[in-house]
């Protein structure tokens, strides 16, 4: 197995209704590590004596196969993903 380390720069929101007939999406940027740090270590101290995670998450996830057209990775929360290339004819039903 081989772990894959991940840093996000933005997340992306797509509200659910139309305006103008279209969905708007919204970037939002992702804190900074130092900021990320730091809203961890607030919301220790604020649930000071109640438990609660030690240190930040890291996001991440473990590839399980990968070859050419296919890629198999289980993520940190336990969820199992499977990835084709449009170009593998066997997986193009999948795409639809």
């Amino acid at each position: 197995k081989k772990r894959v380390g991940l840093v996000f720069k933005y997340a992306k929101a797509v509200l659910n209704k139309r305006i103008f007939g279209r969905h708007i999406a919204l970037y939002i940027p992702v804190p900074a590590p130092f900021i990320t740090r730091l809203i961890v270590l607030l919301s220790r101290i604020f649930k000071f004596g109640r438990g609660g995670q030690k240190k930040v998450p890291k996001a991440s996830f473990d590839v399980v196969y990968l070859d050419e057209f296919l890629r198999i990775h289980r993520t940190m929360d336990n969820n199992l993903f499977v990835q084709g290339k449009e170009k593998w004819a066997a997986a193009v039903p999948f795409f639809r």
